[in-house]
């Protein structure tokens, strides 16, 4: 029998309310399989292209959710993610779930086809990281630290040592 998995999503939140997001999604046992970093420069290999065009894709298609920022990191992935109107039919979680789910597909192509890393059962984990920006502080904090986050990789808490 498995453990019951705590629920992190806010109670009586729907998550399909206009709001805006800052996620992080990371790759499962955080292995470093999107890239690298040397000397703060963040080098994205064909896997993490690949991610990254997923993404673009993905949120180009949405009428719901618009992307002003994100960062494929080499083992994790943030976003800042705002919702346009609301939708019933799609919440925050059903969209990365359609992003883990696509790029799950692609990247065992690319195992298969173009040498990517293989990855251990799952290419992310479980579960995604989210905070509602409510204030403008909020989001300005959220872009400096996306747009920053390859500075202080070794800092980084999903940087694997």
């Amino acid at each position: 029998m498995k453990p019951h998995r705590k629920n992190i999503r806010l109670p009586k939140n729907a998550y399909h309310h206009k709001e805006q997001y800052f996620i992080t999604i990371c790759i499962n046992e955080r292995k470093l399989l999107l890239g690298e970093i040397k000397n703060q420069i963040n080098t994205l290999n064909p896997a993490g292209l690949l991610i990254e065009r997923i993404w673009i894709e993905i949120i180009s298609n949405s009428k719901f959710y618009s992307c002003s920022d994100y960062v494929v990191m080499p083992n994790h992935f943030h976003a800042i993610l705002t919702q346009n109107e609301e939708s019933p039919e799609l919440t925050l979680s059903d969209l990365i779930r359609r992003f883990k789910s696509k790029s799950t597909v692609q990247y065992i192509n690319g195992v298969k086809q173009q040498g990517f890393i293989p990855f251990n059962k799952k290419l992310w984990q479980k579960s995604f990281y989210d905070r509602i920006l409510r204030s403008q502080f909020e989001l300005d904090a959220a872009i400096e630290y996306v747009r920053n986050n390859h500075l202080c990789w070794e800092k980084d808490p999903y940087h694997s040592r």
